[in-house]
């Protein structure tokens, strides 16, 4: 396969036993070559700031080329590996090999031979159609490299002979010069780190984060970086959506949001009811990324509903999620997370924990009983959801107990595990989250009763962590009350 990055218009007729010609700036590609949209709904605002602050890190081919358009690009990409449950390597296989193969563009026009789309596969690969999909090209792609490197031996070959073994390019040592910062671009994509936020003993919104290396950033009141909110803070959620991180807020009867954008930067907080309409006093909230768009449930007045916040940063109206999907009683906690295009919903309510699914579509299941799958925990008081390679993971506590279920890809459920019974005890769970940093391990939060924030984890094969003390690593000032992690 030839590399479209090395050619500009003016060289197609060089003869193929010519010298290599030079490689143009990134930036004169897209003037050159008919280019397709990589996700169908356009660029967003976060788009735009990874690749503003990207273009001051990157050292190579990249730096000072990239652009909301290219980096819409590679997050689907990334999103396709992380989709699959596939270790981060991946992405940085995949991205490398469109950095020199297309300059992160979907090129829509058959410059080299009959080649096409992000990763320039020939049609011999697929269609016109599924090679300008970037979600069936990176599977496309994946599949070539799993194909040629049984057994997992991708993770520990070069990133450029990886590239190289499945692209079979006539310049075989592009891709190894471009690896360093395909990383940095897959960084500020995969969310790596797990965040954590944490709510105050007094009301106060705290920010850490773990990162892949397993060091903790130390703890940061959100409200000194975003703006004071009016009245003590009652609940917290958040969610990663392309990148960002986006927080939610109960105060003085009323629900608040927050960006954390690439680089570490807060935007000032916004009223959400400002946008989606009232919904009353909000006792419990959850978030979600789906697409893109940040998902928003929350419990008002013994109801729970449901909003979004569009990529283009619009919000959809407050729906009345037990008008679709059937009433279960006043949800005391609540947790949604999205597996591809669907949301999932848990809530504990009537002292069951139950489960509902909103489709790509915009309809909703009906509600069903976890505990009737999984068996049953207790009376739950607080409820964490989210996924690991397409695995629903459910934290439940109740009665004094952390237990742990999972709901497969096929629908099926596991029982109820103790988690402390793997991890060791922490005292009474009053809340918990739950996290995935996309490399198929879960990642638990857990506040006691005492007020201490603990984490553990499972890795991909089922083991147990011990926990570990969140505090001691990053210093809250004050004990802490509940928790959300993403």
């Amino acid at each position: 396969m030839a590399v479209l990055a090395t050619l500009a218009l003016v060289a197609l007729s060089t003869p193929a036993h010519a010298a290599d010609p030079a490689e143009p700036a990134a930036g004169e590609i897209s003037a050159a070559y008919a280019t397709a949209a990589c996700d169908s709904r356009g660029t967003t605002s976060a788009d735009s700031a990874t690749a503003t602050w990207l273009n001051g890190v990157l050292s190579t081919k990249m730096k000072g080329h990239v652009n909301a358009y290219r980096i819409s690009c590679a997050r689907m990409v990334v999103e396709a590996v992380r989709a699959r449950g596939l270790d981060r390597r991946a992405a940085d296989i995949a991205i490398a090999t469109t950095i020199v193969e297309s300059s992160i563009q979907n090129v829509a026009e058959e410059v080299d031979h009959d080649s096409l789309g992000l990763f320039q596969q020939r049609a011999s690969w697929g269609s016109a159609g599924q090679r300008l999909n970037p979600t069936w090209a990176t599977n496309a792609f994946l599949n070539a490299m799993i194909r040629k490197y049984p057994n997992n031996t991708w993770k520990s070959a070069p990133i450029g002979e990886v590239c190289q073994t499945v692209q079979v390019s006539a310049y075989p040592d592009r891709y190894q010069v471009e690896a360093g910062d395909a990383q940095k671009i897959v960084d500020a994509l995969w969310s790596a780190s797990t965040h954590v936020v944490a709510l105050g003993v007094n009301g106060e919104i705290y920010h850490t984060m773990r990162r892949a290396d397993g060091s903790w950033q130390s703890a940061g009141n959100v409200e000194g970086q975003a703006g004071t909110l009016p009245g003590a803070v009652t609940g917290v959620a958040s969610a990663v959506v392309s990148g960002e991180l986006h927080v939610l807020a109960t105060a003085n009867d009323e629900i608040f949001h927050v960006a954390r954008r690439v680089g570490g930067s807060w935007s000032a907080w916004g009223r959400v009811e400002g946008q989606a309409g009232e919904v009353g006093a909000p006792t419990s909230i959850a978030a979600a990324s789906i697409d893109g768009e940040l998902e928003i449930l929350a419990v008002a007045g013994g109801v729970l509903r449901h909003t979004g916040r569009n990529a283009d940063g619009s919000w959809s109206g407050w729906g009345n999620v037990e008008g679709q999907a059937g009433e279960i009683g006043a949800p005391v906690s609540i947790g949604a997370t999205g597996v591809g295009g669907t949301l999932h919903v848990v809530a504990a309510a009537a002292g069951v924990v139950r489960h509902v699914t909103q489709r790509a579509d915009g309809s909703w299941s009906s509600w069903g009983n976890v505990e009737g799958q999984a068996g049953e925990v207790g009376n739950p008081t607080s409820v964490a959801v989210t996924a690991t390679g397409g695995v629903l993971e459910i934290l439940a506590s109740a009665e004094g107990v952390l237990r742990h279920a999972g709901r497969h890809t096929d629908g099926s459920w596991s029982s109820w595990g103790n988690v402390e019974g793997q991890a060791g005890e922490l005292g009474t769970p009053v809340s918990v989250g739950a996290a995935s940093a996309g490399n198929g391990v879960l990642h638990v939060l857990a506040v006691n009763s005492a007020g201490t924030p603990y984490h553990a984890t499972q890795s991909p094969g089922g083991s147990w962590s011990g926990w570990g003390n969140i505090d001691r690593q990053a210093d809250y000032p004050v004990t802490i009350q509940k928790i959300s992690g993403s």
